[in-house]
């Protein structure tokens, strides 16, 4: 089991490592689909685990000798976000767990923070106006990151930058990992 922790949350050291035991109270689960999201309450803080879902055969090959595990990626995009002045969540730790050699399944820890989330967002009683921004600074920022958003599954499409001009946009579960953007 690979284990790295933020110097600043050393203290959960022990919390963080018990993780794959599952043996925690969970105060709320966001998704438990492909991947599990769920908030936990470790001393007298409240975080956020996400727990990737074991990958096929060839991704397990992959994350293990050429390509960096989600978990790694989403550990040090948080971070990256940060250093860049984007308010994210802040990083805790990253565990990847292998077996016979290979890897198996990785966890993604960071603070919880107790904003709203996305899809939340749009179904308030906002301002038609305040929605149509928050869409296209939704689509920039995604964008930005991503040049191209490939097709998800049927009801999340694919995102290019050419095709902008698209005229709602809307913020779905889709049965995959978290909230994916879809254009209708």
């Amino acid at each position: 089991m690979k284990v790295h922790i933020h110097p600043h949350y050393a203290a959960y050291e022990s919390y963080i490592r018990a993780i794959p035991s599952e043996e925690y109270e969970r105060e709320e689960v966001y998704c438990n689909r492909r991947n599990t999201v769920e908030r936990v309450r470790f001393g007298d803080k409240d975080f956020v685990i996400k727990k990737y879902k074991r990958p096929a055969l060839i991704n397990c090959l992959i994350y293990t000798w050429f390509r960096k595990s989600k978990a790694q990626r989403a550990f040090e995009y948080a971070e990256l976000f940060l250093q860049r002045g984007i308010e994210t969540a802040p990083p805790v730790a990253y565990i990847e767990i292998k077996k016979n050699g290979f890897f198996h399944t990785g966890y993604f820890i960071s603070e919880y923070l107790p904003y709203p989330l996305v899809t939340d967002m749009f179904g308030t009683e906002m301002e038609e106006e305040e929605k149509k921004r928050l869409r296209h600074d939704l689509v920039d920022f995604t964008l930005h990151f991503h040049p191209q958003v490939r097709l998800i599954q049927p009801g999340c499409f694919q995102l290019l930058p050419d095709k902008r001009q698209l005229n709602r946009i809307g913020v779905s579960p889709c049965h995959c990992d978290t909230p994916h953007t879809i254009l209708t």
